[in-house]
């Protein structure tokens, strides 16, 4: 019982998350503290994921506070609550104290945590996080983490940093192109984004409905 119970709201949370209700979000966390499912790790990460994604980044907080030895899905999406609701001083910190704390991070925390930095601008700060994706986790596996150095790059002005990376990656997705087009708009390149586009025309991903707008 206490498994399906737990089952059903990890769903309800995937669900809500989609609607970003608060309030809808707090009362399956308070039914998930009656019936004892709060303490299952699957519904504490997807209770943090859905408080995150409707931007409730104190509630998120105070239920990563709660947590026994958080390993780090939680500790990425408490950082991501964070991000999400530009609170990016604080997301550094908790990232610092994660790594303190847990000795390691895995690719998604420096792709949430490069996110953070192109919401705030901070070029240094993404430059940083890239030297220690290099060191770590930075190959043709982690796709998310390219595409996200290209769009880091582009948010914070630095484009032809952004192009070097686009050039540089072992494989592209629909995402990377998109990146570097949109990045390109961004920093009022519209003839280097149309070559892009043509570009993107001639793989074998096609331009979305966004790219075609900003194109």
């Amino acid at each position: 019982m206490p498994g399906r119970r737990a089952g059903a709201i990890v769903r309800a949370l995937t669900a809500s998350s989609s609607t970003g209700d608060a309030n809808f979000i707090a009362s399956l966390h308070c039914a998930s503290v009656k019936s004892g499912a709060v303490l299952d790790p699957p519904v504490r990460t997807s209770l943090l994921t859905a408080y995150a994604r409707a931007r409730a980044a104190g509630a998120a907080q105070a239920l990563f506070g709660e947590a026994v030895a958080p390993d780090v899905i939680l500790w990425n999406a408490a950082i991501s609550a964070l991000t999400l609701s530009r609170r990016h001083d604080d997301a550094v910190a908790l990232f610092r104290r994660m790594a303190c704390e847990l000795g390691e991070f895995d690719s998604t925390t420096v792709v949430v945590m490069l996110s953070g930095a192109s919401r705030a601008g901070n070029l240094g700060y993404g430059m940083g996080l890239h030297g220690m994706a290099a060191k770590r986790c930075l190959d043709a596996d982690h796709l998310s983490l390219w595409n996200a150095l290209v769009d880091m790059y582009a948010k914070c002005g630095d484009f032809y940093s952004s192009e070097v990376v686009f050039q540089r990656m072992p494989c592209r997705d629909t995402t990377s192109w998109n990146s570097v087009i949109s990045g390109s708009i961004f920093n009022g390149l519209a003839e280097v984004s149309a070559w892009y586009f043509k570009e993107m025309t001639r793989s074998i991903f096609q331009p979305d409905e966004v790219v075609v707008i900003k194109a």
